[in-house]
């Protein structure tokens, strides 16, 4: 088995260990005849609540210094029945220390790393683990390993403290069912001898002799017996023989007890349904041998007590019973312990439950508005969307009009200008005026067929004439033709050629200015 879950009473499952609880409280009605599968259930309960690798109950044997596996959930298949028990956990720590649990979140650095040969076997990483005790002696532990480094919380220590105490009854069980089979045993052959001592003793006319030595061996395996037992007479309400243990378990001496009627032992509800199982009796119907009694002892102590009874009858007639009782007590406060702790389970988990609830109500009131704002956030961006398509447009329409408007001055400068020019060309203009009118021309190609460079940002930097004599540079002119065309002398159109490099940055470097005037169009 592989729990799904690492820790089944804690964070986030109180559920699932309520119903271990639960299955817990159960065992009960199976101890009497089922107490090995009793011992089953705690280790497969313990493994499932706890979580981890398998569950152990190993037993002690102090005198050759043992440890026995005698029941196990999930172990490995060469798991060792039996082993030194100097240096294992269990043994260390309930036997030798005395303690009343043990966890070992991380076994690499504890000292038993090295002294339990297990840990290596099996590549062991943590332990849980708490003594089983028998009428106040440790007779063996209950343990629950796991293959990697973890936390315990206190709740499993105690699930399996409650766990080891029904062991201790399922083995106290097994016990006392062993020791009556050998008892039964050892009547059934007592009988025998009786019946051929009565045969001899018929013959011999010596039977008394023979019936008063098997009553007192009947009674003394009566007095032996592990168990409280007594035999009553129901007809004339008194005991008519109880053994040593039932004198110890209610107080009272076998005098008192054999002077009193069995129904002062009784508790009110008990007497009720004592008179109510006899009288089913006396209408016919089948009552269970086996019935719960709730007595008061000499001290006033109530006590639970589980009555295992034989009916004795004369004919058809009901007049006696032996009984068998076992004191359970204690196993009662454990069935009241482990439903008052499902109780408290429950009320943990009806909290949280109610905490979840109102989380996940925060959650979904979140998802809300988490979709209200995307819902604006997509509507902003459809608006956004249609601004930026309104914009393309009309930069569209804007591109359109500039390019039109420029069309039209080029247009309206062939037309109405170039005519005019043609004729001042045809005038009679001297040398200078043609030159001027060829710069004009120039000038005005330059206007139709695109941009002049000399518009562009970079130019702001000129004056007027320095704008001019970089013009004329650009086209090829000479320092001695821009002087005619510019009316200036040599000299100062040297000085504005200066002028130009130095603001262009190309003072002392070899670059000629037409060419870079050139490239900058």
């Amino acid at each position: 088995m592989h729990p799904a879950s690492d820790s089944a009473l804690c964070r986030g499952s109180d559920a699932a260990a309520t119903d271990l609880l639960a299955g817990l409280a159960g065992l009960a009605r199976r101890i009497s005849v089922d107490p090995s599968g009793v011992i089953q259930q705690v280790l497969l309960k313990a493994l499932s609540a706890v979580g981890g690798r398998f569950a152990l109950y190993s037993c002690f044997d102090p005198a050759e210094s043992r440890m026995i596996t005698c029941d196990g959930c999930d172990l490995p298949a060469d798991y060792p029945p039996s082993g030194l028990a100097a240096g294992r956990i269990g043994y260390e720590a309930f036997i030798r220390a005395n303690r009343s649990e043990m966890v070992i979140p991380d076994l690499d650095s504890s000292c038993y790393a090295t002294s339990d040969p297990d840990i290596r076997q099996y590549q062991l990483k943590a332990y849980i683990g708490v003594p089983v005790c028998r009428n106040g002696e440790t007779i063996g532990c209950l343990a629950v390993y796991d293959g990697r480094p973890r936390d315990y919380p206190s709740s499993h220590v105690r699930f399996l403290q409650i766990g080891a105490q029904w062991i201790a009854q399922a083995i106290e069980q097994r016990t006392l069912e062993q020791q009556m089979a050998r008892e039964r045993d050892s009547v059934g052959k007592t009988l025998l001898a009786t019946m051929t001592l009565l045969a001899q003793w018929h013959q011999d006319r010596s039977m008394s002799r023979a019936l008063d030595e098997s009553q007192a061996l009947n009674d003394q395996m009566l007095q032996l017996s592990p168990a409280a037992i007594y035999r009553i007479d129901i007809r004339a309400n008194k005991f008519l023989k109880v053994n040593d243990l039932m004198c110890v378990a209610t107080g009272y001496s076998e005098e008192e007890l054999l002077a009193m009627n069995p129904e002062d032992l009784l508790t009110p509800e008990s007497r009720h349904k004592f008179h109510e199982r006899i009288l089913e009796m006396g209408a016919g119907k089948n009552v269970s041998n086996h019935v719960d009694y709730d007595i008061r002892t000499k001290s006033g102590r109530i006590e639970w007590v589980r009555f295992h009874v034989r009916h004795l009858y004369e004919g058809d007639v009901l007049w006696g019973a032996n009984v068998v009782a076992h004191f359970v007590t204690e196993q009662k406060e454990n069935e009241r312990e482990l439903e008052q702790y499902r109780q408290q389970l429950e009320a943990l988990v009806q909290e949280r439950t109610q905490e979840l609830s109102l989380t996940n109500q925060k959650l979904r009131e979140e998802i809300v508005r988490g979709r209200e704002t995307a819902n604006e956030l997509r509507l902003k961006t459809g608006r956004l969307e249609e601004l930026n398509t309104a914009m393309r447009v009309l930069l569209d329409k804007r591109n359109e009009d500039r390019l039109r408007t420029e069309e039209n001055i080029r247009v309206n400068l062939a037309q109405l200008i170039e005519p005019y020019l043609d004729r001042l060309g045809k005038s009679g203009l001297n040398a200078m005026q043609k030159q001027y009118l060829d710069v004009i021309r120039m000038n005005i190609g330059e206007v139709i067929g695109a941009p002049m460079p000399e518009l562009s940002a970079k130019y702001y930097i000129f004056s007027p004439t320095e704008l001019q004599v970089a013009n004329l540079i650009r086209k090829g002119r000479t320092t001695k033709e821009m002087a005619r065309l510019l009316n200036l002398s040599p000299r100062t159109v040297e000085s504005y050629r200066e002028s130009i490099r130095r603001k262009l940055g190309l003072k002392n470097r070899k670059v000629n200015l037409r060419t870079y005037l050139s490239t900058q169009e």
